[in-house]
């Protein structure tokens, strides 16, 4: 994926309620990319016909005593889907 290039989030931006686009900042083929505000998205090789998508997003700052409950509600939202607890 070409650094610079726009990757946009939704399937059809006018039925959509918000629009997310984002740029890629960083890019090697094969291996990696990093999209403005989202996070970076990495392939490796852990092993003989195996591959590892590991994700890392950026954390927004939080100022403020709601922001920081309603980040504790979402991350631990979060970390139940990724690792598909329920």
């Amino acid at each position: 994926m070409p650094v610079g290039r726009v990757v946009s989030a939704s399937l059809d931006e006018s039925k959509s309620a918000i629009v997310f686009n984002f740029e890629v900042l960083q890019s090697k083929p094969g291996e990696y990319y990093v999209l403005d505000t989202w996070g970076a998205f990495v392939v490796s090789a852990p092993g003989a016909n195996k591959t590892r998508l590991i994700v890392r997003t950026h954390g927004g700052s939080v100022t403020s005593w709601v922001d920081r409950i309603a980040e504790n509600i979402g991350m631990t939202g979060h970390y139940v889907m990724e690792r598909r607890v329920c």
